[in-house]
């Protein structure tokens, strides 16, 4: 028994040794990517996991509630907003930048070290979900939608689903309901957010990643669309349909630059008249997904209310800079949707304008960059007052040539490096600039921008 006691006693010993040694390193790493001008937002992280496998237990030990999103699009952006919302209700840990790997939540817990935290919330990766959830348990996983994205990597919606599905296991499910995929989640604790709007602009080129029912291979069919193949669907063969919402964003109103809604949670009430930054219909399922968290979790309607009304977007998707009376708007794509909703919100927007790609083809964006070829770039010679469109990134040349199969001006399409002629886009005689990188792009242009702002200022 003595040396049983012994042996444990050891073993902890040791556990406790890696712990602080991966967290050590960590923050030097961290310190040190930081000094050189570099973010720290994965590579401590990768580090003291690498020492300290079991750190992610740790991580789950220390919060008392875990909150997971995942999903395709709207990810980093509704978990902000769960974030900004549980702020005000106690410690929150969780992963700002985007970094939604293992490593990205490890250093999150580096960077900001406590003994206990009220909340975590964390941005998750579909495909690494189940192996994150195995450790950190969480209490509730939040599901955006899923689109096709990245084929080189996760191949098929239904692969995607499955992963969810498997990640999400016994925790509280909060799930988008309007998407047809995610319908098949049932259970107690399986809870559906939807969005009561119809879609206006009726000559759209609707990208549809699902367009058969997923029990019986029938084609849905669409009362009305909402992005994609989201919306009010049922299976003329055997009935499959949305699943009863418990949580709607309906009356919906525009207002210039603001859009004005009601929330109802069918247990708790409606929440009247919230209003947010105009910035497409994708913007509501990120606020109706964190609404709805944050009703199950209890948080006042006040709260809720306020830090919807003061939401601002931010780290590149639909991010405001403001320069010398001009808007910059910085607004990640990576699919056809995110891409095509990105085109039909620049669509409405009257205000001259250019439009500036950066297209990579690194393995965070997917290597295949075919997907550009489904998203709506039709739209663009609907669009009023664009001045240009300039063409970015290792593959620029394919953004222009996309461009050339559509009605579109093709001498407006210019190649351009964004690095050394910032500050000629930056002074053309326009209102507003478009910015729309990939992901491996996305925070190179953003430093570019505020670099060459500050230069000037």
């Amino acid at each position: 028994m003595v040396v049983k006691n012994y042996l444990i006693w050891f073993i902890n010993m040791i556990k406790k040794i890696q712990f602080y040694l991966a967290i050590g390193l960590g923050i030097i790493v961290k310190n040190l990517l930081k000094i050189s001008g570099h973010m720290a937002t994965s590579l401590p992280g990768l580090i003291a996991y690498f020492i300290y496998p079991d750190i992610l237990k740790e991580i789950g030990i220390r919060c008392k509630i875990k909150i997971f999103v995942t999903g395709t699009n709207g990810k980093t952006t509704t978990n902000y907003l769960i974030k900004t919302i549980l702020s005000k209700s106690g410690s929150v840990l969780y992963n700002e930048f985007g970094a939604n790997m293992i490593s990205g939540i490890v250093s999150a817990f580096i960077s900001n070290l406590k003994q206990t935290y009220e909340y975590c919330t964390f941005e998750i990766d579909e495909g690494t979900l189940p192996k994150i959830a195995k450790q950190l348990k969480p209490d509730i996983v939040v599901v955006t939608n899923i689109f096709r994205d990245q084929l080189d990597r996760y191949a098929e919606i239904e692969i995607i689903r499955k992963k969810i599905f498997e990640g999400i296991g016994d925790s509280v499910g909060l799930l988008n309901g309007d998407d047809p995929s995610l319908n098949l989640l049932k259970g107690e604790n399986k809870f559906f957010y939807s969005i009561e709007v119809k879609n206006e602009l009726h000559d759209r080129n609707i990208t549809l990643d699902v367009q058969f029912c997923p029990v019986c291979g029938t084609k849905l069919n669409y009362e009305y669309y909402t992005i994609g193949h989201l919306g009010k669907f049922i299976c003329p063969q055997c009935g499959f349909s949305n699943n009863e919402p418990r949580f709607l964003i309906t009356n919906v109103r525009e207002s210039d630059d603001t859009i004005l809604f009601d929330f109802i949670d069918k247990k708790k009430g409606k929440v009247k008249d919230l209003n947010t930054k105009r910035s497409g219909i994708y913007q509501l399922y990120n606020i109706s997904a964190a609404l709805s968290c944050a009703m199950i979790l209890g948080i006042d309607f006040k709260q809720i209310k306020d830090a919807v009304k003061n939401f601002s977007h931010r780290l590149g998707r639909y991010e405001e800079i403001v320069y010398q009376n001009k808007k910059i708007i910085i607004n990640l794509v990576k699919n056809p949707v995110s891409l095509s909703e990105t085109l039909y919100t620049i669509a409405r927007d009257t205000s001259r304008k250019i439009v500036v790609f950066i297209l990579n083809d690194n393995y965070a964006d997917g290597k295949d960059v075919s997907w550009i070829w489904d998203a709506d770039f039709e739209i663009l010679s609907k669009i009023e007052n664009i001045k240009k469109i300039y063409c970015d990134g290792k593959r620029k040349e394919e953004i222009k040539l996309r461009l050339k199969y559509t009605s579109f001006d093709i001498e407006k399409c210019v190649l351009t490096n964004l690095k050394e002629n910032i500050f000629l886009l930056l002074n053309e005689d326009v209102e507003k600039l478009y910015f729309l990188p990939t992901y491996t792009a996305l925070f190179e242009t953003r430093n570019i921008i505020l670099n060459a702002i500050n230069e000037v200022v």
